[in-house]
């Protein structure tokens, strides 16, 4: 389910799942892999972190110049925990299973952000879509 809301140009949507290290990284990875397939419309795709009290606003705040650069119009907030060092887990676990993903533009090998505030933290996927 979840919600999705416009602001600037990038598409923001909620579709996170809760749940411990093991239950979902599993179908994270599928998640995205479905998402970012050969004969999809994405050219980029870029996982991080996020936090704040909703995923909308915590991934409008990570809207920086880089994202901008690569022309990011698409945010999907896949995994939500109150636990930083979850959150870091699933991002570093997937920065690494996607590392050789062509369309990666990640630059640092996942948990290179500074520390966030919470009160939850978001694993997103953020990408660029053509058409």
């Amino acid at each position: 389910v979840g919600t999705m809301q416009r602001r600037t140009d990038v598409e923001l949507k909620d579709h996170s799942i809760t749940g411990g290290k093991h239950q979902v990284e599993e179908p994270l990875k599928r998640s995205v892999a479905q998402i970012c397939r050969e004969t999809s419309n994405v050219k980029k795709m870029y996982i991080g972190i996020a936090s704040g009290s909703d995923a909308i606003g915590a991934m409008e705040r990570r809207i920086d110049e880089y994202k901008r650069e690569e022309g990011i119009n698409e945010m999907i907030a896949l995994y939500k925990s109150s636990s930083q060092d979850n959150v870091r887990e699933i991002e570093g676990a997937l920065v690494e299973y996607f590392a050789e993903h062509k369309r990666n533009i990640n630059r640092t090998g996942g948990g290179g952000g500074r520390d966030s505030e919470g009160p939850n933290y978001y694993v997103y996927l953020a990408l660029r879509r053509w058409g």
